[in-house]
This record gives C-alpha cells, structure tokens and sequence, in this order.
C-alpha cells in the first residue's frame, strides 16, 4: 500500500515502477490489439453497410450562395492579367472572365458583363422593346476598337430616333468564336433571350477550331470541341502557325473532305438556329463576309437559307483600309462601323425584318446597301478571279517534308510542325491524278509509352488503313486509294491517333509520328 507523505509528491519504489510499466505495457497492447480488432470488424462492416457523406465544410457550405460565389469569382478576375475564360460548352469554348472593368485588350480598354459578354448588363426582354442581337466574332466584339465604336453603338440609336419606340442593340460576339459557337451559344438560350432580329455576321476566318483557354486567361493550344486532338488544331494560319512559313492554306476552296465537311457543319448550323430563332417568333439575318472567297458562300455555306436571311460584305469595302481602326488591324473604325450599321438598317427596312416597327425608308441607308451588298452581289459570280488565285498555289499530289516551302505548307489543314511530327489529328489536302495508291514514309517514334497505340489513316470520308505506333522505326506504307475517290480532283489525307506523347521541354506538343513524304500515285 502507497502512503502519500504530506507536501511531497507520490513516489513509487524501483520494483513497484518496473511492474507498472509492463503492467502498462500489456494494458495498452491489449487495448491497441481490441481497437485493432474493433476497427476491423467495423472495417468489414462498412463495406456491407452504405456510409454517410461527411458535413460539407463552411467552405462548401458558404459557396452554395449565389452571393458568395460571385464575390469570389470576382476577386479571382481582378487578381488576374488576362481576359478570357473558359465556357462550360465546348461548342462555345470560351468567353469573356466575368465583369471586367477596363482590362486592356489590343491598346482598348475591356468591360464585360456578368456573362462574359462585351456589352452593358441585359437579362429578360423589358415588355414594349424590341431587341435585335449582333451575333458574330471580332467584328462584333470590336477587336482592338473602343466599344463605343461598334456597329450596334450607331444601329441602336438610329433605330430608336425612326421606329419611336424602345430598341435595344446587343454584341453577342467574341473574338475567334467560329460559326459553330456563334450558332450554338445563342441558339442554346433563345427561350430567355427573346430576340426579335438576330444578325450574324460571319468572316472568312470561321472554319477554324476555336482555342481553348489556360489556367490565366489566356488562349491554349487546343480546342474544347476536339479535346481528344489535343494541339492537332486546322485553321487558315496553320501553316503559318506551325511551321513558321508566311501562308495561308486552302481550306476555304472547299476543295477535299476536310473544307467541305467544315462547310457542311458551318452551314447546318446556321440553317438551325435561323429555324430556332423564327420557332421562338424572332427574324433572322446573315451577313456573308467571305472576301475573295465570295463564291463558296451561296453552294457551301448559305444553302437553305432564303434569300431574305442572306446579305454580303463586299471585299472592296472589307479592304477599304480608311476603315480599318489601324494600318494592321482590318476591324472597323467609328467609320467603318456607321456604315455597317446603316447597312443593317436599310436591309431590316427592305425586307420587313422588324415588323413590329414602322421603319421608314432612310436614304443613306438605302445606299449603303447598294454600295456594301450590291457589290458583293458581282463578287458572287467571279469564280475566274477565286480560281486564278487557287492555281497560284499550284497544288501537288505530293509533299516531301525536307524540301517544304510556301507552295507545298499551304496544303496543310493543320496538325503537322516544321519537322513533320504529327499531331492527334493531323490534315492534308493533296491533287489527285486519278492515283489509285496512297503511299506514306516516315518514322514511329520509339517510344514505350505508345504501347498499344495506332493510326486511322482517312481519304476524305473513307478509313483506308491503320499502322501501329510502336514496331520498326521506319514507316513505308502503301495504301490503296477507293474506286469511288479516284475521280475527285483533290483529296484530304487525314491521321487520327488513338495516342500520343509529349514533345518539348514545355511537354505542350502532343506528338504521335513523324512523316517525311506523302504523295497520291
């Protein structure tokens, strides 16, 4: 028995405190051995049973406010540098960061509103007004120009002033967007939107893929809409993009399987969202500036939209450079963009588009659309010009990637660099002499990450072959070219890969093989 001495603290003797300590010892390794047991039984229990969802933090919780998730986004912004931000539609792709306040985008200050949109703040349509949306890319947006420069800051007050009765003009746009964004973002909302005239402008660069955005807001090297491509991206600077070559290529002559099959998905579109918009009590109108390519818009482009819904920008005034907000930047001036708006004007006018306005006939707008549609109207028909101009690239039916220059850079649609390494996705566009073989040389990569991996080898629509990413470095095919291809003048060669590697100290190019030639024999 312990006796506690008074002001002295319990003492316990040497071979008392050896006892208690393996007496402790076993008590805690059989306490630990019965917890061990008691959490494996429970353990084993769990799975047999459906757990609980732990609490949601403060965090969580604090950001289910509407409120809350605004004021955060809205610091993130203002921390920030750059001015794009991701959309949650691939389509779409991007849009404006929410409510930027005077970001400096091309020298010109950059407001957007809550949707990402370079225009005031709009919501649900206010009774009595009429609402008409410029929808398009750049040239809505004002690239590098002041907003208060834009077609709609002089189309909204003219037709306030005429009509009496309340307008408004919104720029639904942003730079680079394709047709396919533009028809898919608006068409996606018309139910809340509510226009009663949607005017889309389109320009000839709206076959691209449109880029995606990077952690910072800026621009990426993919499209959302293809993520499986990665940087395997067609544009009309391809060329000129990835190989450092000054050219454009052909994608707008709608010559091979890859220009008409963008066309045919461009146009689709835009007849979808002309019914969408008449489905919802609206009008709609589509302003074609397609310059030299003129041609190409009535067959590949506005087929089976009538003629109320087709209007043209001329190239004479597209390249009326006392138009343009600077000597490299071909967007519209205050100038520039007055005209277009009467333009606008006098084509609603004419062919009844508002109805709901008594829109009176305007003289200067009358002329505008005699000037800036009629001319275009000629330009239609010049298919001589479009195709002197096309033999000027002289297209071969081959390509050696040691010898490329401006001529033989021009037939890529996109996905190969300086070097031949090709990316996801890759596009070519080759004359065709009537070839009955496709032949191929180049090299597998030899690298163990591309265990399994292949290549579908496309002539226009048609698979024709598929060659393995790993096996003999050398690559040396020989592929027979389909009956049904063999009379088309040009074909697209196109390589979709099931993987890739990375290449680079930036691990930001996506590569799956190199090609060295390729020639229709």
């Amino acid at each position: 028995m312990q006796i506690e001495q008074p002001g002295r603290p319990n003492e316990t003797p040497i071979m008392g405190r050896a006892a208690h300590k393996w007496a402790a010892l076993f008590g805690a390794t059989s306490l630990a051995l019965g917890v061990a047991l008691f959490m494996t039984l429970r353990a084993l229990d769990a799975q047999a049973q459906p757990q609980p969802q732990a609490p949601p933090t403060s965090e969580q919780i604090a950001l289910l406010d509407e409120s809350v998730r605004r004021a955060a986004i809205a610091e993130l912004v203002q921390s920030g540098s750059g001015v794009w931000d991701s959309h949650v539609d691939a389509d779409v792709s991007r849009v404006l960061q929410p409510q930027l306040e005077g970001r400096e985008l091309l020298g010109q200050p950059v407001h957007s509103n809550r949707l990402g949109m370079r225009e005031r703040e709009y919501g649900a349509k206010q009774p009595g007004t009429t609402r008409i949306v410029l929808l398009g890319d750049s040239f809505v947006f004002g690239h590098g120009t002041a907003a208060s420069e834009r077609v709609g800051s002089f189309l909204e007050p003219w037709l306030n002033e005429r009509a009496q009765s309340p307008v408004e003009v919104l720029h639904i746009g942003i730079s680079s967007w394709d047709i396919i964004a533009e028809c898919a973002y608006l068409r996606r909302q018309l139910s809340m939107l509510e226009p009663d005239l949607v005017v889309q402008l389109v320009f000839n660069n709206d076959l691209d893929d449109v880029k995606g955005v990077r952690g910072f807001g800026e621009r990426g090297r993919f499209a959302p809409r293809h993520r499986q491509r990665a940087n395997g991206l067609v544009s009309r600077d391809a060329p000129r993009l990835a190989t450092g070559i000054n050219t454009a290529n052909l994608l707008l002559y709608g010559l091979d399987g890859e220009s008409r099959e963008r066309y045919r998905q461009a146009s689709a579109s835009l007849n979808e969202l002309s019914s969408a918009v008449q489905a919802v009590g609206g009008r709609y109108l589509c302003l074609f500036m397609w310059l030299y390519f003129q041609p190409m818009v009535e067959p590949h482009l506005a087929a089976g939209l009538p003629a109320a819904e087709i209007g043209f920008v001329s190239e004479a005034f597209l390249k009326d450079r006392s138009l343009w907000a600077s000597a490299d930047n071909n967007h519209w001036n205050a100038q520039g963009s007055q005209r277009v708006a009467k333009l606008i004007y006098g084509l609603a006018q004419q062919r009844g588009l508002l109805p709901q306005l008594s829109l009176p006939a305007w003289e200067s707008a009358n002329q505008q659309v005699d000037i800036i549609d009629g001319a275009a109207r000629a330009e239609l028909a010049d298919m001589q010009s479009m195709q002197k101009r096309l033999a000027q690239h002289r297209v071969s039916n081959s390509i050696e990637w040691s010898q490329l220059d401006a001529r033989s850079a021009a037939q890529i649609n996109g996905g190969f660099d300086r070097e031949g390494f090709a990316a996801p996705y890759a596009s070519i566009t080759l004359a065709n002499p009537g070839a009955s073989r496709l032949m191929i040389t180049g090299q597998r990569l030899n690298r163990p990450e591309l265990n399994p991996g292949s290549v579908q080898v496309w002539i226009d629509e048609i698979p024709v072959a598929q060659f393995e990413l790993r096996g003999p470095l050398e690559l040396d095919l020989s592929i027979q070219v389909p009956a049904d291809l063999r009379e088309r003048e040009y074909l697209a060669v196109r390589f979709e890969a099931s993987d890739y590697v990375y290449n680079g100290d930036l691990l930001d190019e996506c590569i799956s093989f190199q090609l060295q030639g390729l020639s229709l024999q």
